[in-house]
């Protein structure tokens, strides 16, 4: 007995470790931390001093330096980096939607909070999404709210309830093609700078399909299985509808060809007037590109003839085994297998 008092005497004295004290694991963490644990506890070291050791879990969000804590099994809290202390907040699951925001579970329901734990939106949705750094999407009912965030803050700006949002295309940064009630629109959303400028009836929803291009200043929709081009500056459809509508081929972007029952024909844009004019309606069983915008080869049972886009009429009929360019204004056509040319 005597011999264990002045061990235990000897360690104080000389700043030893005694037998009773658990030793402190330290492992690398996340953002320049050490992860510090003892007798079950843990807390964070950095710089030379540590958190308190009251954590029982912690662990960075996948692929981000976000930390998250817990005091009590199965529940977790956001940790501060610049107060170097857990929100008081406990939730269910937290995830990262972005390097400054987090997604939080409680009793089945998401919000969104700030990587230093400010409630941005409540936990009362069935699900959160991030649309871009400016603009998210919160989802009951099973239709999307949107809203936007700046100062540290997020505001609702539609009161529209959306089935999809979606990116148009790429190239069309900004634009978006709606669902709502199973019809489509498109909305623009500038960055967040820009927001004044946010056109949430870019394209109102009332079409069964949408897609861009062909041009910056139309869009192809869908109604009832017909398809037509929509103007996006007057806000109404530009053509009939038709079958089909599809560009006359990768050389002319300002050609289309549409079909109506059975039958083809061309559209062509003014670029001047940005007007889509049916130049030739639907009346031949094919056509197809030559060269230059003046002059289309088109097929009516089996044989080829030439419509002239200018005048607006058949300058060769559809007699011909085939036709080919030759030259702006002039072709080749085949009859009895001899190639002949034909100036106009």
């Amino acid at each position: 007995m005597k011999l264990e008092k002045i061990f235990i005497i000897s360690c104080v004295i000389l700043g030893m470790p005694s037998i009773a004290q658990a030793t402190r694991n330290y492992e690398k963490f996340c953002a320049g931390y050490e992860k510090v644990c003892e007798n079950g506890k843990c807390g964070l070291f950095a710089n030379g001093h540590h958190s308190p050791l009251i954590y029982t879990d912690m662990k960075c969000l996948p692929n981000t330096n976000i930390i998250v804590v817990s005091t009590n099994h199965g529940k977790w809290r956001v940790y501060n980096e610049q107060t170097e202390k857990a929100n008081t907040t406990q939730y269910d699951e937290i995830q990262s939607l972005s390097m400054l925001l987090l997604k939080v579970k409680s009793n089945n329901k998401w919000g969104l909070v700030s990587v230093e734990g400010a409630e941005l939106l409540p936990t009362q949705y069935e699900d959160i999404a991030i649309l871009t750094n400016d603009y998210i999407l919160a989802k009951n009912h099973k239709k999307w709210k949107l809203f936007y965030i700046q100062g540290g803050k997020v505001k609702e700006i539609s009161t529209t309830s959306y089935d999809r949002i979606e990116p148009a295309q790429k190239f069309y940064k900004g634009y978006y093609v709606v669902t709502v009630n199973g019809k489509k629109g498109i909305i623009y959303l500038p960055t967040i700078w820009q927001k004044e400028k946010a056109n949430l009836s870019y394209v109102k929803p009332l079409f069964d399909d949408i897609i861009l291009p062909p041009t910056y200043d139309f869009v192809k929709v869908s109604q009832g299985h017909k398809w037509s081009f929509y103007d996006l500056k007057s806000g109404k459809l530009a053509t009939r509808l038709y079958d089909d509508i599809s560009k006359l081929d990768s050389f002319h972007n300002d050609l289309f060809k549409i079909s109506l029952q059975g039958k083809q024909g061309l559209l062509m844009l003014n670029n001047k007037t940005k007007i889509l004019e049916e130049k030739l309606a639907p009346s031949f069983s094919n056509v197809k590109a030559l060269v230059g915008k003046r002059l289309i080869a088109v097929s009516e049972k089996g044989k080829w003839g030439v419509y002239d886009l200018n005048q607006q009429k058949l300058v060769l009929e559809p007699v011909y085994e085939d036709v080919r360019s030759s030259g702006a204004n002039a072709v080749q056509v085949l009859e009895q297998e001899t190639w002949t040319k034909k100036q106009f």
